[in-house]
């Protein structure tokens, strides 16, 4: 048997509201949805966890790093390089238990990977954050911060795990991870990857993106990389990477390239470029030729 949506959704309300001590998980750290002996079979793969990923793919300067916040189990950097990119790939995650999952990507990868386990946003301290708990597992893909429910797609994804997999009893799970800012945790240094080049970002921060892109300001000023950020289409990320000068993309309908839009994408992820690399992207692949916009003026050339 496994919980359905309307039940899924009951817990999920009471426990965010405060109404139900029941919904509270009780029993020390709940077990991980995921195994290390996971990792090396993820990394022989060829495709990539979501056909978006295919863009990395023509990133290809080993030199340079791609940012990945929300790293999870490390789909990311497996994803990115199923397709054939060849750069490093420097994570972010805030779950403590998934940190052996992720020394094992950089056991298999040496010098082409590193992580931190912390939480990204707009500010230091700390974050408080919820995993949902499905009969003792936690579903580490599901850990949101405790100010930020998406109550409705939270409840899809418990109902649609629990159909799969099967589970009758949800309880969340809360604990609190350090936090910083993307700019002052890359200033600290100290990395087993290059951050001198940074061409990339994707940002999976379950409806934190804006938070994660408006603390990495510095960043993106400085390198103008791409940025892929999950629920990118809605306002607050839009407005954070407009401000900096850079324009909307979409997926095109043969998905291998973007295609910029002036209207806000209806697909999961929001893709922003800035102006002064379209030659390059459109060279390389990743933009379309039919992109035709002109320089911003609010952030300057590429290394400026």
């Amino acid at each position: 048997m496994s919980i359905d949506i309307a039940a899924v959704t009951f817990v999920l309300r009471a426990f965010f509201e405060g109404s139900s001590a029941d919904t509270v998980f009780v029993g020390g750290v709940p077990k991980p949805d995921g195994h290390l002996d996971w990792i090396d079979e993820m990394l022989t793969r060829s495709e990539p966890h979501d056909p978006d990923y295919r863009i990395f793919g023509k990133l290809r300067d080993a030199s340079s790093t791609i940012i990945d916040v929300g790293a999870h189990y490390g789909y990311s950097a497996a994803s990115i390089w199923a397709v054939g990119s060849t750069t490093c790939v420097l994570s972010f995650e805030p779950t403590e238990a998934i940190g052996p999952m992720l020394d094992r990507i950089a056991e298999l990868r040496p010098g082409r990977f590193d992580y931190r386990v912390i939480a990204l946003g707009l500010r230091l301290g700390q974050l408080d954050l919820v995993v949902p708990v499905l009969d003792g597992v936690g579903l580490t893909a599901l850990t949101t911060g405790i100010g930020h429910p998406d109550i409705a797609a939270m409840a899809h994804s418990i109902a649609t795990y629990a159909s799969a997999h099967g589970g009758e009893r949800l309880t969340m799970y809360r604990f609190t991870a350090p936090m910083g800012r993307l700019d002052g945790v890359l200033a600290k240094g100290g990395f087993r990857v290059p951050t001198d080049k940074i061409v990339a970002i994707k940002v999976d921060a379950e409806e934190m993106e804006a938070d994660v892109l408006d603390g990495a300001r510095a960043t993106i000023k400085r390198h103008l990389p791409l940025v892929m950020a999950e629920s990118g289409h809605n306002p607050r990320p839009r407005a954070v990477m407009e401000e900096m000068g850079f324009k909307m993309a979409e997926l095109s309908p043969s998905g291998d390239m973007l295609e910029e839009t002036a209207m806000p994408t209806l697909a999961v992820n929001g893709w922003f470029f800035h102006p002064s690399r379209q030659a390059e992207y459109q060279a390389a692949g990743i933009l379309a030729e039919s992109s035709n916009v002109g320089l911003s003026p609010s952030v300057g050339a590429p290394g400026g």
